[in-house]
């Protein structure tokens, strides 16, 4: 980038900083004030810059905190560009070392804030929802459907209408709707954890509501929300950190036990083997609780949070931090943690993780990630291409996983103690297979590309 672009940049940041960038907190001309003409003049600058577009948003934060700035910033992206244009932006500030934003913490966060600018600009319609790119686990979606739901008259017909208006494939898109729509519903019932539950009880996927009203439920207690505005509906208790999932009706626990473990980490002050030891003194639902520790152990926080001198790969810690449980948990540790690696990191990171546990654990490892394609790729040939990396030892685990082979391992995923018995009933069923004609194209594939090497 030339000086001139910078001190442009510099001088139009300087000259309009007082409207575009002063962060207010009322909401009443919220979308007014990001299609401000000089604040739509300040991003379009950085915006048709072909590279270095990062430091030209970090130069317009000069006076304000890095996170409240990129809020604003992408407000702004929103209002001018949609939320397509807003998750792009937010995916160059988290690839740029001027922000050092987490994908998994402030960059799921702020793409909540792009999915909440983009009903409020756009509408709260079914078509709106489906513009909200699915990166950063499903943020934009999950940050939509918090400014619609307190808007209508029924929480519940309303996620239902928005929910099922996604299509079929992948399959992963519904049950990701309506645990975002659970975290729209804790917030829109002020935090009343049985209300919200309630409400998800009359949508067509409650599970995955619940999960999402959980995960709000241990969000407002570790950020003081719940204790600062509704404390009458604290639900956790300093006495019991298992509490409120050894409360809840027991259809609600497995949801609740797969939410904890941010809770137990802060309760804890991030000791890990305090966290480990509540985590094995939930009964039935230990399955639950570990199944929760392995998917919040790929966070940076997490990991940092528990053992700052801890050196490796992100893929090293978590591999590490599931090891603390006894060796009968440690599969239904890594199960969750292959499926966050493979949302928020690339195959290799995967891949990664598949040769790094115990040799016991490799080919069970890329079961889970065919078994997690099924749900995220909507094509053969997009399945073809995310198995092609793996080794030939292993890639029919990816392409087409079959369950029964792995019934011997007596494991159902974080459930419950008695259905780890059940697996093997339970995951005899035939398998998905790739047409022959797929099946045709790999191995063509892998022909080619020897011939290219060797050529």
């Amino acid at each position: 980038m030339t000086a001139r672009c910078f001190v442009g940049i510099f001088c139009l940041f300087f000259v309009f900083a007082p409207v575009v960038f002063g962060h207010s907190e009322d909401a009443v001309d919220e979308v007014d004030r990001y299609a401000h003409p000089e604040m739509q003049s300040a991003i379009d600058a950085c915006l048709s810059l072909e590279e270095e577009r990062a430091a030209c948003y970090a130069s317009l934060c000069q006076h304000s905190s890095l996170f409240i700035c990129a809020e604003d910033i992408l407000r702004a992206v929103v209002v001018g560009g949609g939320p397509e244009k807003g998750m792009s932006v937010l995916g160059e500030m988290v690839a740029s070392s001027l922000f050092s934003f987490s994908p998994v913490n402030e960059g799921h966060t702020l793409a909540h804030v792009v999915g909440r600018m983009a009903a409020q600009h756009f509408g709260g319609t079914g078509d709106v929802f489906l513009r909200c790119p699915t990166s950063f686990d499903y943020g934009c979606q999950h940050g939509f459907l918090e400014d619609v739901l307190p808007k209508t008259s029924s929480p519940s017909d309303a996620v239902t209408s928005i929910c099922e208006s996604l299509p079929e494939k992948p399959e992963i898109g519904k049950p990701n709707c309506y645990h975002g729509s659970g975290h729209g519903v804790m917030m829109n019932e002020s935090y009343n954890l049985e209300s919200a539950l309630a409400i998800c009880d009359l949508v067509p996927d409650s599970l995955s509501c619940w999960t999402g009203v959980f995960m709000e439920n241990v969000s407002g207690n570790t950020n003081g929300r719940i204790r600062e505005w509704y404390p009458d509906h604290d639900t956790f208790r300093a006495d019991n950190p298992l509490a409120p999932c050894d409360d809840v009706a027991e259809k609600y626990r497995v949801a609740c036990y797969r939410q904890h473990m941010p809770y137990l980490a802060h309760h804890f002050d991030y000791d890990v083997s305090a966290v480990v030891e509540a985590c094995l003194s939930a009964g039935e639902y230990v399955p639950a609780c570990v199944f929760g520790f392995g998917a919040y152990s790929i966070y940076d926080y997490i990991q940092n949070g528990f053992l700052p001198s801890l050196r490796g790969s992100v893929v090293e810690k978590t591999i590490h931090f599931c090891n603390q449980f006894p060796e009968k948990y440690r599969q239904t540790c890594y199960t969750p943690a292959i499926d966050q690696l493979s949302i928020f990191y690339n195959p290799e990171k995967v891949s990664e993780f598949c040769h790094k546990v115990d040799d016991q654990y490799t080919r069970y490892c890329f079961w889970v990630v065919g078994d997690r394609l099924k749900n995220l790729v909507v094509r053969d040939d997009e399945k073809i291409e995310a198995c092609a990396s793996v080794s030939e030892e292993y890639r029919d685990e990816c392409l087409y996983p079959d369950a029964s082979s792995f019934a011997d391992v007596g494991f159902l995923v974080g459930t419950t103690e008695s259905a780890m018995l059940e697996f093997e009933k339970m995951v005899t069923q035939p398998s998905e297979k790739i047409s022959w004609f797929a099946r045709f194209r790999l191995s063509f594939f892998d022909v080619f590309g020897w011939l290219v090497r060797v050529l």
